[in-house]
């Protein structure tokens, strides 16, 4: 299947670009609504679940700011801000995307669905499954989170080797102080904020 998205990065297809760095774009939504957008990455990633921590809490981070600006710059009454995660969801492109609608009152725009009362045996039943697997999958994540931390630990603790001693020339100059990262450089966990545009308090 064919990633209009990623033609749309690669130049193959016309784009109209409002933002981009290094590992996100935001796009107008050639196909919907007059105003939205879509935020997604600049690497094919297909859906919510293959995208890395880092980058997601990026993507979270300019979905807000984003927001902010149509919400300010359309003069809007509010915003949708969507996820179609999977083509049964909804999604059109094989390429993970968070839209944002921009609404108005009396705008036409139906997102809504027939609601229904859960019986309490069924929400019990749900209550259970995901509580248990939410917290299966945490324990999973502390567990490498504390093996990557021992083993920092241990690596930072070894004593240095006599030849990595000599290596080392002391001198008399002081250290110069530790340069700040680059905006465009990899995103760690330290080094996602996007500090280009301007949240609305």
């Amino acid at each position: 299947m064919v990633c209009n998205v990623c033609g749309e990065f690669k130049g193959a297809i016309k784009s109209f670009v409002v933002y981009e760095d290094q590992h996100t774009a935001v796009l107008l939504d050639q196909n919907g609504i007059s105003g939205q957008v879509l935020i997604a990455p600049r690497i094919h990633l297909p859906i919510l679940e293959s995208i890395p921590d880092p980058l997601l809490m990026h993507l979270g981070n300019l979905t807000a700011k984003t927001a902010a600006v149509v919400y300010k710059t359309l003069n809007t009454d509010g915003t949708n801000i969507i996820i179609n995660n999977g083509l049964i969801a909804g999604q059109k492109e094989p390429h993970f995307s968070i839209s944002i609608i921009p609404r108005y009152d009396n705008d036409g725009i139906k997102l809504l669905w027939q609601q229904k009362t859960i019986p309490d045996n069924e929400l019990d039943e749900l209550h259970k499954k995901i509580t248990q697997e939410i917290e299966n999958t945490t324990k999973q994540d502390d567990n490498i989170e504390k093996k990557e931390t021992t083993q920092q630990q241990t690596e930072n603790q070894q004593p240095p080797t006599p030849n990595q001693q000599q290596s080392q020339p002391i001198s008399n100059t002081p250290q110069q102080p530790e340069e700040k990262p680059k905006e465009d450089e990899e995103i760690s966990e330290d080094n996602y904020q996007v500090k280009r545009l301007t949240r609305r308090p």
